[in-house]
């Protein structure tokens, strides 16, 4: 069995939390050891099976995206999905479905990534809220 199959037993990882019209995401992404996103993970606090699906299958789905594509071909496709509920997210803009708050989380982890690179941090440390 290949060894490349299993996550490393030390990876940079970043948990980011958004609210979505149907619950708090959170979203962990884990990165390999050329600091590729390679592997997200979404849960959903208190939304029921419906939504803890959608967040599963989603997850599922970004994965393999992400063994051919980087984020930002995951981004291109989750922007402007919406729905008729709404909520508000700190920054102040409006989220309007589950995709759309995963959309604002890998985000979040691309920005970050980007400034920790321009500012020579840990990123390995990091955790945004």
């Amino acid at each position: 069995v290949s060894q490349s199959r299993y996550a490393p037993e030390v990876a940079n990882a970043y948990s980011i939390r958004v609210p979505s019209p149907e619950g708090t995401l959170f979203v962990h992404c884990t990165e390999n050891s050329k600091g590729e996103l390679k592997h997200v993970v979404i849960n959903i606090g208190k939304s029921g099976l419906a939504a803890a699906a959608v967040a599963d299958a989603l997850s599922r789905l970004i994965n393999i995206t992400l063994k051919y594509e980087d984020v930002n071909t995951v981004l291109e496709n989750l922007s402007g999905i919406t729905t008729g509920k709404s909520i508000r997210h700190s920054s102040g803009t409006q989220i309007h479905s589950i995709p759309q708050a995963i959309y604002v989380a890998l985000t979040t982890y691309k920005d970050a990534k980007i400034a920790t690179k321009q500012h020579s941090f840990d990123s390995g440390f990091l955790a945004f809220r």
